[in-house]
Parts: C-alpha cells; sequence; structure tokens
C-alpha cells in the first residue's frame, strides 16, 4: 500500500440506535486517510469485538490489545449504558490498530473492515436522528454498583487496573471471573473474587466490618479456627446464618457446588436438550460429569474424611487440574455459541421460562450462569484457602500444610486462566463436541495471569 492509503486516524463520534435487526447501537466511525480523504461507517460492537479477535490470532501473543467485556451487566444496565461504558476501550483499540499497518495482511483485515457498505452509503445521505449517544455525554445509572477491594491488585496488563485494600470502586461489568470498574476516573480490569459488592445491608451497618481485610485486627480468632479445621465432626452446620469461619465457608461451598453439579446433569441437562442439539449441550457443558467425581473426593476429604485440612486440599487440588484445563479450554467456544443462541427465539423463550419459573436461577443469563460456576467455583479456592492461613497463628503446625494448598490453589487458577485467555490452548466447538480433541496444557505456568493474595510465613 501506497502512504495516501494508510489511515491516519478512527475516532468514534458517537453512537446510534438501530432496530432493523433487534435493539442495538452502531457506533459512527470517521475515517481519515493520510491523503486527506475522509469516509464514514457504522458498525456494532459485535464487529468490532470480531475485528479484534482476528487481530490476536494475527498477533504474537505478547501483544496486548485492550479486553472486551460481554454483556454481563449488574443491575438494569440499559443498552445505552452498556453503549456509553464501551465507548472509552473501543477508541483506544481502534487508536492503537492504526500501529499494524506495516503488517500487510492486518493492512488488507483492517482495510476490508472499514470499506464503507452499501447501508453505510446510504446511512450518510440521511440526517442524523436525535438520540445520538456522544463521547462526552455523561450516562448515570439510578442505582450505581459499587464495590469494596479485599485484595490488592497490580495491573498486568496495559487495561487492568491498580485497587488497593479498602478502595471503593464503581462495578462497570463482570466477564468470565474479572469485573471492569473505576476508581479515580480510571477504568479497567481486575480480578472480579478480589471485591465485595456493597449492599444497602452494608450500608446501613456502619462501622461493621463487611470481611476481614488482609492484616487487620478483625478476622477471625486464630485459637478457634485452628481447632476446627483438623476436626472431622466440625463440617459445616446446616443453619440459615451465614458460614462464620473460613472452614465453614469452604466445607459449605464446596457441598453446595457438588450439589449443583448434580442438579446440572440430572435435571438441567435433559431440560435444555429439548430445545438445543447434543454437540451443542457438549459445548455448552463440555467435560462437566468428569468433575462430579473429583469434587465429592475433595468434599469428603475437606470434611475431615482423610486427615489434616491442609494435606488434604494441598493433594486434592492438583488432582482437578485436568479435568479443568480441557474444561476451561471449552469456555469461549461456550460463550460464543451462547451469544449465538440469543438471536434464537426458542431459547431466549427457554431461558425465559426458567426465570418465570419458582426454581429460577439466579441470574438474567440462566445457562451462562451455570457453565460458568465451575470456573468461579477455580478462582475462589485461593481467597477462602488464604483465609484459613490468615486464621492460623504464626507458629501453629497446620500453617505449613494450609500454605502448601494455597499455593496449589493458586496454580489451578493460573490454569485455568492461561486455557481459558491463550488461543494455541483453547478448543474450539468440533473439538469439545466430536470424538476426539485436542488436550489443553495443564503444566506448571512460568507467567502469572491474575496476581493473587501472597502468603508470608512468620517466624
Amino acid at each position: 500500500s501506497n502512504m495516501a492509503d494508510l489511515i491516519r486516524s478512527l475516532v468514534i463520534r458517537n453512537a446510534e440506535k438501530r432496530r432493523d435487526d433487534g435493539k442495538y447501537y452502531a457506533y459512527r466511525i470517521e475515517v481519515v486517510f493520510e491523503s486527506g480523504k475522509k469516509e464514514t461507517v457504522w458498525r456494532r460492537y459485535r464487529q468490532i469485538d470480531d475485528l479484534r479477535e482476528t487481530f490476536v490470532r494475527q498477533l504474537p501473543s505478547s501483544t496486548q490489545l485492550p479486553r472486551f467485556t460481554s454483556k454481563l451487566y449488574f443491575k438494569r444496565s440499559s443498552v445505552a449504558q452498556v453503549t456509553m461504558n464501551r465507548m472509552p476501550k473501543l477508541q483506544r483499540f481502534l487508536t492503537q490498530v492504526l500501529d499494524f499497518q506495516k503488517d500487510p495482511v492486518l493492512m488488507k483485515i483492517l482495510q476490508f473492515f472499514l470499506r464503507p457498505t452499501a447501508a453505510d452509503t446510504a446511512r450518510a445521505q440521511q440526517p442524523d436522528p436525535e438520540d445520538l449517544i456522544e463521547p462526552e455525554d455523561a450516562v448515570h445509572e439510578e442505582e450505581q454498583v459499587m464495590a469494596r477491594v479485599l485484595w490488592s491488585y497490580t495491573a498486568v496488563h496495559a487495561n487492568d487496573l491498580n485497587i488497593n485494600e479498602g478502595d471503593i470502586v464503581r462495578i462497570i461489568s463482570t466477564s468470565e471471573g474479572w469485573a471492569e470498574g473505576e476508581l479515580n476516573g480510571e477504568t479497567g480490569f481486575f480480578p472480579e473474587s478480589y471485591i465485595k459488592r456493597i449492599t444497602e445491608e452494608d450500608e446501613e451497618a456502619a462501622g461493621e466490618e463487611m470481611r476481614p481485610a488482609r492484616g487487620s485486627e478483625a478476622h477471625i480468632n486464630p485459637s478457634s479456627t485452628t481447632n476446627t479445621i483438623n476436626t472431622a465432626s466440625n463440617a459445616p452446620q446446616t443453619h440459615d446464618n451465614k458460614p462464620r469461619t473460613p472452614y465453614e465457608e469452604l466445607c459449605t461451598s464446596e457441598a453446595n457446588f457438588v450439589q449443583l453439579l448434580h442438579d446440572v446433569k440430572d435435571s438441567f441437562f435433559p431440560r435444555i436438550r429439548t430445545i438445543i442439539t447434543a454437540p451443542e449441550a457438549k459445548t455448552f457443558f463440555n467435560n462437566w460429569v468428569e468433575l462430579i467425581p473429583i469434587h465429592q473426593a475433595l468434599q469428603h476429604a475437606i470434611e475431615g474424611g482423610t486427615g489434616d485440612l491442609g494435606d488434604a486440599l494441598a493433594s486434592g487440588l492438583p488432582k482437578l487440574g485436568a479435568a479443568y484445563s480441557k474444561y476451561c479450554a471449552g469456555i469461549p467456544a461456550a460463550q460464543a455459541l451462547y451469544n449465538a443462541k440469543l438471536q434464537c427465539k426458542e431459547f431466549v423463550g427457554f431461558e425465559n421460562t426458567l426465570l418465570s419459573s419458582q426454581q429460577a436461577i439466579a441470574s438474567n443469563k440462566p445457562t451462562l450462569n451455570l457453565f460458568m460456576r465451575p470456573v468461579q467455583r477455580i478462582m475462589k479456592y485461593p481467597i477462602i484457602i488464604a483465609e484459613l492461613v490468615k486464621a492460623c497463628a504464626p507458629r501453629d503446625k497446620a500453617l505449613p500444610a494450609l500454605q502448601r494448598a494455597f499455593e496449589a490453589a493458586k496454580e489451578l487458577a493460573l490454569c485455568a486462566n492461561a486455557n481459558m485467555d491463550q488461543p494455541a490452548r483453547r478448543l474450539d466447538k468440533l473439538e469439545i463436541s466430536g470424538p476426539v480433541g485436542e488436550e489443553p496444557v495443564a503444566s506448571t505456568l512460568g507467567v502469572s495471569l491474575v496476581n493473587l493474595p501472597t502468603t508470608t510465613t512468620t517466624t
């Protein structure tokens, strides 16, 4: 390409509502070439996201592009609010891709993406609608979702957000175990498990800690917790109150998760099979049945059936690795299929039926909520075990085993992230649903993809 063909700037001027293929917003992109020529095109978020995925496949793995979020928003964020929140990130991405024009392959991809269509030409001849969303507009939610930071997080990627323990952040969205938030005028990503949403009850309970902070004096009495973690008789209590100790939280949440695994296999899977094909069901739930026996064994171990809790976790968590490497490698394909099925009226009707039933799942996207539960469970282990470590006295004999368990939980979470985030490790739909699939990597990682809380031994 000659210099005149090179693009000088790509600027999102506004977004406008469209109703030709459902309700959505199209972003108006002004393209200015080095020659001075200008063109205007309108592209949906989905199209820009597809362009990003294409670039990710072509670029070296070391190249970082802004991470986009799925439409998993708190409360009832309107389509306009979602559009507004996405605009700065989309603009940063379009600005960054200009640097790749020296690559002839990427240049052709970009030119094809920006080539005006017949619809673009027709739209350019029409007046602008009155309800345009401008980049400088401020869209305020009636109920902003705020969260308190439980663990400090240092940015790993360029579009991550540095947060410190005790910070109050505004949550914009959540997706795949990550949250997008705003703090001190800056926005970015951080692990969702590092925060806790502030509820009305929390605000009313003035002065009461929502959760023990790391290094604070408000944590659970170490002696009482240490007495419970090695005793088989101290299994989780069956009361309606929230777990009172990290051990109770671990046991109760593990028992609930095992029950969920059974419920999905025995109840939900047969129901969803009435409206989707067997390969589609396999894409959604992959090797779900393999998770049941390994979690049952882990549940038995942590409830005291196999001796010391720390040793049980340190030896039991690595046994989840192979099954979860495969499961997490299939998550991108499951999410892509889910987004595609949302265009199917029968599938949407099925989910609406779930939401209106008495056994409704606590999510506005039941199917997605369910196939993401195992990922969320894996990300939770380091947080709970870190609480167990904090609750131990410095010279407690249980501490070394719990610290080994924490390292095992952290490694498990890192492997899960790697198999979801790295394109080379992902499984596509055919690999999941077909008779043969390439196994993802489940080896020890050499680089952290997410900063988990660290623990230290006091001597």
